[in-house]
């Protein structure tokens, strides 16, 4: 048995994007707004608090190191309330590869150590699932392999008891989105009048030189747990892909011949003068329609 993973579409106007303790973060506009929530097997039910962007990642896979990891963080709201969970998605740069979810955003103008308030940065309504999947399938998710063990939160204070679920499958983010997500927190320095930097003798930098992650952690005596939506206690079958073809047809006029009472050419567009022998079928290409001496196509 695996967890379950309910989020909800959110419109647009009711999500913020803010830059708050040096990270960017994804928050609901208000108390009434509900990302969705996620429910562990042991049945403690966890609703979506924020989502985090880290730049670096805050996990390795093998020892392979991540550009980007995106946390959905959780707060019990039933069952064990002590415990936290997170979700964590991790990406890799590569040109040209597209993530929904960033897409959407208008990376362009996220706010940063400077203007730490965005706002209408949605091209279209929010859901968790689109940093996972493309075009409409974040609506009915197939599951996922995960890894799932029992840690802390990686900002301060670090509370503990925090359930771990990391996507085992990190996911490839273009090129300029992950420029940008990364520069966000490192902004240039803005000078003042004086040159020195802000007003007349302040300088004004960024928050993180080294970028918005905590560094990797041991594992240490923590039992690490993987899902395999393959072989679970009720086995993911994929269904088959469905074709990207389809069908055409195209309109084709047949062959009218006819009889002109008359030695000029008719005039219709297209009709051509024939003998009597192909009109009567009595050569390649005649049908045998005696007595008629045009072709129209």
């Amino acid at each position: 048995m695996n967890a379950d993973f309910d989020y909800r579409l959110v419109k647009k106007t009711d999500v913020e994007i803010v830059y708050h303790t040096n990270i960017l973060r994804i928050l609901p506009k208000n108390s009434k707004v509900n990302f969705g929530k996620l429910t562990d097997v042991d049945g403690t039910e966890y609703q979506v608090s924020e989502v985090l962007i880290h730049t670096p990642a805050e996990h390795t896979i093998k020892g392979q190191k991540y550009d980007i990891e995106l946390q959905v963080i959780h707060r019990a709201v039933k069952g064990e309330f002590k415990q936290k969970a997170v979700l964590s998605v991790l990406y890799q740069k590569r040109p040209g590869a597209i993530v929904q979810g960033f897409e959407e955003m208008d990376i362009l103008n996220l706010p940063n150590p400077i203007f730490r308030e965005g706002h209408n940065l949605l091209a279209k309504d929010f859901h968790i699932m689109k940093f996972l999947y493309n075009d409409d399938q974040y609506n009915a998710p197939p599951p996922f392999n995960y890894y799932k063990y029992r840690g802390s939160f990686t900002f301060p204070p670090c509370e503990e008891d925090v359930i771990w679920f990391v996507v085992a499958d990190p996911l490839p983010i273009g090129s300029t989105a992950f420029v940008f997500l990364r520069d966000v927190p490192n902004p240039p320095k803005v000078k003042g009048g004086n040159g020195s930097g802000g007003p007349a003798g302040t300088v004004t930098y960024a928050d993180n030189f080294d970028g918005t992650n905590r560094e990797v952690q041991p594992i240490r005596a923590r039992e690490l747990f993987f899902f395999n939506r393959k072989n679970g206690c009720s086995p993911y079958v994929e269904k088959p892909a469905v074709p990207k073809g389809h069908y055409e047809k195209i309109s084709k006029q047949g062959v009218k011949y006819f009889y002109v009472d008359s030695d000029k050419p008719s005039g219709i567009p297209g009709a051509l003068v024939i003998s009597k022998e192909e009109a009567d079928g009595k050569v390649p290409g005649g049908r045998g329609n005696t007595d008629r001496y045009d072709i129209h196509a």
